[in-house]
């Protein structure tokens, strides 16, 4: 493993090279990594889809990653706009960690303007992929030779939507090459943008509802790790509310700032943890 100046080049004979990306067929002999090289041993799941997403498939794909990425679960994607952005940002929401493959140089984010996002998963433990040389320009090529190592970092992969000729669906199917698992969101039949997902249904693939459904495919429990990753702040203010109180109480049985109070509670919500209903948060 060799750093180069903000990045690590990683041979495939190295241990920090992805182990289930050493198993496809085709795995490049060599990765670029920018941030932090991840936990191998966690579970990954790609969400991807078109980058001409409806405002379901947005909302969708962020709520999906938010939930798995809260439950531990590593998120990987393209960084691609649509349905790959929403998925990194998701993970970010949830405090957790995601990876986004590029079809591109490290060092030649595409698109531009997603470069704050990629700048967001490196700052939050996560990482930028790429088996380009680090200034290779994006080609029309380079995205579908991509997929390959989406589709191989994962144990699953999920398609959001995605029309009927669509790199998501290569992804999807090159999942299935590698014996992994796949699964798709359903949607209107009249939508182009769910032509691609409810094919992959038809044919076989999970029909996927929420995280829990992905999480039961993947062996896990849904309750599982969901307090695992709780920081000391987090921790207190659970134990304030195995009785359900309003913000004013919290604050009172806290003593926390009222600024980093609501950040928390946010926090504990986007991970499923407790609810607010009318004012009064519970567990």
């Amino acid at each position: 493993m060799k750093p180069l100046a903000e990045y690590l080049l990683i041979k495939q004979k190295e241990k920090a090279y992805p182990p289930l990306l050493k198993e496809i067929p085709d795995p490049p002999s060599q990765i670029y990594l920018k941030g932090k090289i991840p936990d191998y041993r966690k579970k990954a799941v790609a969400i991807v889809g078109t980058r001409k997403a409806t405002g379901y498939g947005l909302k969708t794909a962020r709520e999906l990653a938010r939930d798995l990425a809260g439950q531990g679960i590593i998120i990987v994607s393209g960084l691609a706009l649509g349905i790959d952005a929403e998925a990194h940002k998701g993970a970010l929401d949830a405090g957790g960690l995601t990876l986004a493959v590029l079809g591109s140089g490290i060092n030649q984010i595409y698109p531009a303007t997603n470069q704050p996002l990629a700048k967001k998963i490196i700052d939050q433990g996560g990482a930028l992929i790429s088996e380009f040389e680090p200034n290779h320009p994006p080609e029309k090529w380079t995205f579908p030779q991509r997929n390959r190592i989406v589709a191989g970092l994962c144990q699953m992969t999920v398609v959001v939507e995605a029309p009927e000729r669509s790199g998501a669906l290569i992804t999807a199917y090159l999942a299935l090459e590698y014996n992994r698992e796949v699964g798709a969101i359903p949607g209107e039949i009249t939508s182009v943008n769910s032509r691609g997902t409810n094919e992959l249904i038809k044919k076989g693939a999970a029909l996927v509802r929420n995280a829990d459904d992905i999480l039961e495919i993947l062996g896990l429990n849904p309750k599982d790790g969901k307090f695992d990753k709780l920081d000391k702040i987090e921790k207190i203010i659970l134990e304030c509310l195995k009785n359900q109180k309003n913000k004013d109480e919290l604050l009172i049985k806290t003593q926390l700032p009222v600024s980093l109070l609501n950040q928390k509670l946010s926090q504990l919500e986007l991970k499923g943890i407790i609810s607010n209903k009318g004012g009064l948060y519970y567990l």
